[in-house]
C-alpha cells in the first residue's frame, strides 16, 4: 500500500480492503419503550441489504430508559439482544452508543419520548 492509500484491516470479517469502514446508523426506535425490536423482518433485510452493500457495521442508541424501565437496577437488554443476534448471524457489527438523554428534540430525531430517564 503506497503511503497516500488509506487502508484499514478489511470489514472484520477477514481480508485486507482498501478504504474507509462505513457503519450506517440504525433509526433511534430500533427498540421501543417495551424493550422489543421493532420491525424485525424489515432490520434483517437491511442489514442484509447493508452487508451486500458494503457496509461494516451500524451503531445504534442504547437507551438506558429502556433498558432500566422497570426499577432502578433491573436491566433488561433482551431487544438490544436481539439486534447484535441478527447482526451477529448476518456477520455485520453493531457499535453500541450508551445514551442517557431524552430522545426528540435534537436535529434528526425521529421519535420523541420523555420517558427515556436516568435513574
Amino acid at each position: 500500500m503506497s503511503p497516500v492509500e488509506i487502508g484499514h484491516l478489511g470489514n472484520g470479517m477477514g481480508g485486507n480492503e482498501k478504504g474507509v469502514p462505513v457503519y450506517v446508523m440504525l433509526p433511534l426506535d430500533t427498540v421501543n419503550r417495551n424493550g422489543v425490536m421493532n420491525r424485525r423482518k424489515a432490520m434483517a433485510a437491511s442489514l442484509q441489504a447493508l452487508k451486500n452493500a458494503g457496509v461494516v457495521g451500524v451503531m445504534v442508541d442504547v437507551w438506558w430508559g429502556i433498558v432500566e424501565r422497570g426499577r432502578p437496577g433491573e436491566y433488561d437488554w433482551s431487544g438490544y439482544a436481539d439486534l447484535m443476534a441478527m447482526a451477529s448471524q448476518i456477520g455485520i457489527k453493531v457499535q453500541a452508543v450508551m445514551s442517557f438523554h431524552q430522545c426528540g428534540g435534537n436535529v434528526g430525531d425521529s421519535c420523541i419520548c420523555d420517558k427515556f430517564r436516568i435513574f
